[in-house]
């Protein structure tokens, strides 16, 4: 027994050390596939798309009084009618905007081009001479394709969801359950449920973030008189996807439309920006957005404002969360006949947030399939 227990701490030593390798492994495969094989990338990237959009959707298939094919299968036509109201009720005008900027953008570059020499010159610079047009075609092509590859994303996001919401989701987590030892996996089933629920409610209010700040920029456009506001305004919207970099970059579309105007338009836009940001960051966010995804608003702020808001964050998000792993640890040690250890899940978010593996496994917390109480499935 004692020989058992031995090798059990040894395995399982062995194990832990071995963590960090297979992350770092992890993210070089993945920095691997997006400089060579980048359409391999953007495929696993959808399907990780697809995945999202069923955890989301997963509460509604449960609640339909149907099968869970045909509710599936509702959902996916569903998101295929939205996207084809968007496409003939938004897209025209959008896609006028965006025919107007693209007619535009010789002019635009010029302008640029323009301001671009005169501080190369000033610099003592001389970068040399391309035309508004070759400008103009170097932009517009890869658009044009980026336009058609995203298209068909899409419809492989909304294939793939379907897929995902055709199958239950516990035969969807016995894959990943497999990762981890048998003591753990009750304590990870609940964890990976919990997670799901969270991330629904990110994605809700992420996309109540991106509509809020695309009706304000395409409404600040239009007030200030600048050229295709509909069009500005949605790429200010999806700035939003990107933390901290994605706002301001998404606001320089706008700034240089506005800067062909005049420039006192392109600091309004600026300014607009920044209130649209201000307002996002302490209203929106701290209230309508932490009420989506169930977070105090004193924690979304103080996250905001000060670089320590992680610790606040995980106080306030996680209490649940750790009164039921303490539960389960309870339970643990009554199996186990009393024993109090502290390296159980009383230690959450350290590096006891797993219990620590008896030296043989449960036989109730067996998951069909599994060729060994320990191996990896």
């Amino acid at each position: 027994m004692a020989a058992v227990e031995r090798r059990t701490a040894e395995w399982w030593e062995h194990r832990k050390a071995s963590d960090p390798y297979k992350a770092i492994a992890l993210l070089a495969v993945a920095a691997v596939l997006l400089l060579f094989f980048r359409p391999i990338f953007e495929l696993l990237l959808a399907f990780y798309a697809a995945a999202v959009l069923a955890v989301a959707w997963n509460p509604v298939v449960e609640r339909l009084p149907i099968t869970r094919g045909a509710a599936a299968l509702l959902i996916g036509a569903l998101m295929l009618a939205a996207i084809a109201a968007f496409i003939v009720f938004v897209s025209g005008p959008l896609a006028e905007q965006v025919r107007g900027l693209s007619a535009t953008l010789p002019e635009l570059l010029q302008y640029v081009a323009q301001r671009f020499e005169r501080q190369t010159r000033a610099l003592g610079l001389d970068l040399g001479n391309l035309s508004p047009e070759q400008w103009a075609g170097s932009v517009v092509v890869p658009v044009a394709a980026g336009v058609a590859r995203t298209t068909l994303i899409v419809l492989l996001i909304v294939l793939g969801s379907v897929f995902f919401l055709v199958r239950p989701n516990d035969q969807l987590l016995v894959p990943a359950l497999r990762l981890f030892q048998e003591r753990e996996r009750a304590v990870v089933r609940e964890v990976l449920h919990d997670l799901a629920r969270r991330l629904r409610r990110f994605v809700t209010a992420l996309a109540i973030s991106i509509t809020l700040v695309s009706t304000a920029g395409s409404a600040l456009y239009l007030i200030l008189g600048v050229p295709f506001p509909l069009a500005l305004g949605i790429i200010m919207g999806l700035g939003e996807l990107v933390p901290f970099l994605g706002p301001p970059i998404a606001v320089i579309p706008g700034v240089l439309v506005a800067l062909m105007e005049s420039p006192a338009t392109a600091l309004a836009v600026l300014l607009g920006w920044a209130g649209i940001q201000l307002v996002q960051s302490y209203i929106v966010w701290p209230l309508i957005v932490s009420e989506t995804a169930r977070l105090h608003p004193a924690a979304v702020l103080f996250g905001i404002v000060r670089p320590t808001g992680r610790v606040v964050d995980r106080a306030a998000a996680t209490p649940a969360r750790r009164d039921h792993l303490r539960s389960v640890g309870r339970a643990d040690r009554q199996d186990r006949g009393g024993e109090n250890r502290a390296d159980d899940t009383e230690m959450v978010g350290g590096a006891a947030f797993f219990p620590t593996p008896p030296p043989h496994p449960h036989p109730a917390q067996t998951i069909p399939g599994s060729r060994s109480g320990w191996g990896w499935g």
